[in-house]
């Protein structure tokens, strides 16, 4: 897939000046990130709302856009679009932010309606009341196993539901989520051959991150109150690995009893 305009991405902008060292302190310096994330989360909620003088504001008057399905729309367009068109659900899953300048580029994930998951790149350009939304282009998430594993009926969609939760837990350095996930007796052991039980790694968790993790291909089989998935996945875009991963039923749901990955060959 090529993706030919620079964007911008949303939803964390919320989760930043919710629990950042900002928070609580006033007066706190925002950084120019924060200000594009701001606006980013901003079109988000216009567009799930459907609140079109909310839109007005926040689309350059020269903006284009390409959706999904290859249907291109200026500021015009997309303002008659959303007064009658909804969804039921919008959330950005990653992204990252990069300024030049007056110009800012937001790219990542996101899922519409719970299923829907799609890449974003989005041009925001400096004006002075603000930053303005000036391009937009979304495709489709050429990876299929995510999408798969997301509509997966019965015992096998709630093990791999827990599975996507752990991707992401650590996709965000989520360590609460973590918490839950993980078996009080968990094991893993990485792809350099370094073990770790449950508290090294909400440890390592808590300071080191990656910037992508996609679950490539998969494969889940359930036997009792026991689930394993096997597979691929890729992290930060090159770093390609099997993966095996034992799930076990508890009071409380599926929890992370042992996990393994390997360089793939």
């Amino acid at each position: 897939m090529r993706l030919t305009l620079p964007q911008i991405a949303a939803t964390v902008a919320l989760v930043v000046f919710a629990v950042g060292p900002a928070a609580g302190q006033a007066g706190a310096p925002r950084s120019v990130e924060d200000d594009v994330r701001k606006a980013d989360e901003a079109y988000r909620l216009a567009k799930l709302h459907r609140d079109a003088p909310a839109l007005d504001g926040i689309l350059a008057d020269q903006f284009n856009e390409t959706n999904q399905n290859g249907n291109s729309r200026d500021k015009a367009q997309s303002l008659e679009l959303w007064r009658t068109f909804s969804i039921g659900s919008l959330t950005t899953d990653t992204s990252q932010v990069r300024v030049t300048g007056d110009t800012a580029m937001v790219t990542g994930t996101q899922t519409e309606n719970g299923a829907e998951r799609m890449l974003f790149m989005r041009v925001y350009v400096k004006r002075p009341n603000g930053w303005q939304l000036l391009a937009s282009m979304q495709s489709r998430d050429p990876n299929p196993a995510s999408a798969a594993a997301a509509s997966l009926p019965g015992v096998e969609g709630d093990a791999m539901k827990a599975d996507e939760a752990y991707r992401l837990a650590k996709l965000h350095r989520d360590t609460k989520a973590l918490e839950r996930i993980l078996a009080d007796d968990y094991y893993g052991t990485n792809q350099g051959g370094v073990g770790r039980n449950k508290a090294q790694v909400l440890e390592l968790w808590s300071t080191f991150s990656i910037q992508s993790l996609t679950t490539d291909t998969f494969r889940v089989r359930v036997t009792g109150n026991t689930a394993m998935v096997t597979g691929t996945q890729t992290e930060n875009g090159a770093d390609r690995m099997l993966f095996t991963r034992v799930y076990v039923k508890r009071p409380d749901g599926w929890r992370l009893l042992a996990s393994m990955q390997s360089p793939r060959p």
